[in-house]
């Protein structure tokens, strides 16, 4: 096999749009909050603005109550085109939030304020939406007995259903249960969307992608022990515990992702897929899993047998038409039959060129940079979190929130789950 030159892959990072800039956002990140230093901050702030703000599950429970206060009795001056209607729900609102984790462990709150120029007809519109998708086959967790259980889907049981949803949807229409389906308005003339949603968005971001929208946004930390919800959503002054909120908005974004991730090997082409499952490869070797071992042996210079449970590896598909790869974390890979499982919902297909990947160094705590949204994945964990860092009400420029569940990005929105990873947005 030949050996791939060890370099990263290309970063790729969001660049700023230059001349006359009618939309105006200002975005920060507040250290150790109190509700002196939010209120402060508040005030800076244009009255007209739609904020979106993230706070990091290391505040403390008693210190929650304060800042939502504040956050939600922030002033409009006048009334903005800022409702979006879900189904039933009809709601005029300029403040949507939810939780996320801070990688060194500090209370913060994330704060990015929308301010559009109405007369040049820019719109920041909210929303929230309900819908979410199935949990994944959990065993030995704790669960919730008192949660209704998923209507069983009995798509399939006819003779020629299954080849027929194929046909129609793909695989996407299979992993798709029946009356999952969201619906969001937010106009055609939305260029770009910011979600903050719970841990399985796949019809919310199935509903985003009609628009051919930029979708960039994060899937929110889980809050049971914070605020006794799943997760904690805010959209209108109202908490829920589960589905997505976020802004759609007229002007268009820049967005770029940094994965840190190096090549293992050359792109290879795709023989066999299904699903999210890589059956074979075009070449010598139709085996993935064996390329994988062969890949290693040759980085590592000593023989190898297998792949140990701790250790992380990525696979970069390269889509047509887009200078950038996706990037998804493997799963789990067999040996004898070659075949290697990822973590995305999106399928591959036979024909795309693919390439291994992995992680040379640690990931640095990512942090926020002026005039930018960067959303970030954290290494998951099973350890306990320490004790809340202490210390003074400090303001940063840059908005960063992060989790272990990744982030969301693209016109057809995927979850990245690529630990490290950084995704950077600017209007």
């Amino acid at each position: 096999m030949r050996r791939a030159a060890r370099r990263p892959l290309a970063r790729i990072s969001p660049q700023l749009r230059t001349g006359t800039r009618a939309l105006t956002v200002s975005a920060h990140t507040l250290e150790h909050p109190t509700p002196a230093s939010l209120e402060t901050h508040l005030s800076s702030l244009p009255c007209n603005s739609t904020l979106l703000f993230t706070l990091s599950t290391s505040i403390q429970s008693v210190d929650v109550g304060p800042l939502l206060s504040l956050l939600h009795s922030f002033p409009s001056s006048y009334s903005l085109p800022s409702s979006a209607t879900v189904g039933s729900h009809s709601r005029r609102t300029h403040v949507v939030g939810s939780f996320y984790q801070s990688a060194t462990h500090t209370p913060e709150l994330a704060i990015a304020a929308f301010s559009p120029d109405v007369e040049e007809g820019e719109r920041v519109r909210t929303f929230y939406c309900e819908a979410s998708g199935r949990a994944p086959a959990s065993v030995g967790r704790w669960y919730r007995t008192d949660e209704p259980e998923w209507p069983e889907d009995e798509r399939g049981d006819a003779v020629g259903e299954l080849e027929g949803v194929l046909g129609e949807k793909g695989w996407e229409g299979v992993w798709a249960a029946r009356g999952d389906e969201a619906k969001i308005e937010l106009g055609q003339d939305t260029q770009s969307i910011v979600v903050l949603t719970d841990g399985t968005p796949s019809p919310v971001l199935r509903a985003l992608g009609a628009y051919k929208a930029t979708t960039t946004g994060l899937v929110a930390a889980a809050t049971p022990f914070l605020t006794g919800r799943p997760y904690t959503l805010f959209h209108g002054g109202q908490v829920y515990g589960g589905g997505s909120v976020g802004l759609g908005i007229t002007r268009p974004c820049s967005a770029g992702i940094e994965y840190g991730v190096e090549a293992l090997d050359v792109p290879t082409k795709v023989a066999g897929a299904r699903g999210n499952l890589l059956l074979s490869f075009d070449g010598r070797n139709p085996n993935p899993t064996q390329c994988l071992i062969a890949a290693l042996q040759a980085r590592d210079g000593k023989g190898r047998s297998g792949i140990t449970k701790d250790e992380e590896f990525y696979l970069a598909i390269m889509e047509p038409g887009s200078p950038t790869p996706r990037v998804v974390r493997i799963l789990s890979g067999d040996p004898s039959r070659g075949s290697i499982s990822l973590e995305t919902e999106q399928p591959l297909y036979p024909g795309q060129f693919v390439q291994f990947m992995y992680r040379p160094t640690a990931p640095p705590p990512p942090q926020p940079l002026a005039d930018m949204l960067r959303f970030a994945v954290l290494p998951r964990t099973d350890e306990l979190a320490p004790a809340p860092r202490t210390g003074e009400p400090v303001t940063r420029k840059g908005f960063i929130a992060a989790s272990e569940g990744g982030f969301v990005h693209g016109r057809e929105p995927a979850i990245c789950t690529v630990a490290g990873a950084v995704l950077g947005v600017g209007w």
